[in-house]
């Protein structure tokens, strides 16, 4: 509970989940600027959500825990806000409890490469 507690920040304030919180912890430890939890796009007059993103980038990053995603309107739901975001420039990484630190921030070092030259 300490270690929890200790690794939240003000831009963690508006984060879901305790593993939302680690993942941005670890993209700041990484060196990575803040990017903005719970992150609001709006997109043909509908407002979207991501758990986290870098809107100068149009990088959105979201957590994919098994047991919210897991009934078929909340996949179904993911799947659409993808397509639109997707349609509309955006890139998003997708993580699981599965994903390492390194492979967040090889990723996401990646896609910023990619969204700076073009």
């Amino acid at each position: 509970m300490v270690r929890v507690l200790r690794e939240r920040t003000p831009e963690c304030e508006r984060s879901d989940s305790t593993r939302e919180i680690r993942l941005l912890t670890e993209l700041a430890a990484a060196g990575f600027p803040a990017s903005i939890p719970q992150f609001g796009v709006v997109v043909d007059g509908e407002q979207l959500f991501l758990d986290a993103a870098y809107p100068e980038h149009r990088i959105g990053i979201e957590y994919q825990a098994f047991d919210v995603h897991r009934t078929r309107g909340a996949f179904d739901a993911d799947h659409r806000r993808d397509r639109l975001l997707t349609l509309a420039g955006w890139s998003i990484l997708y993580f699981t409890s599965g994903t390492t630190a390194v492979e967040l921030v090889d990723h996401l070092t990646r896609l910023v490469s990619v969204s700076r030259q073009a």
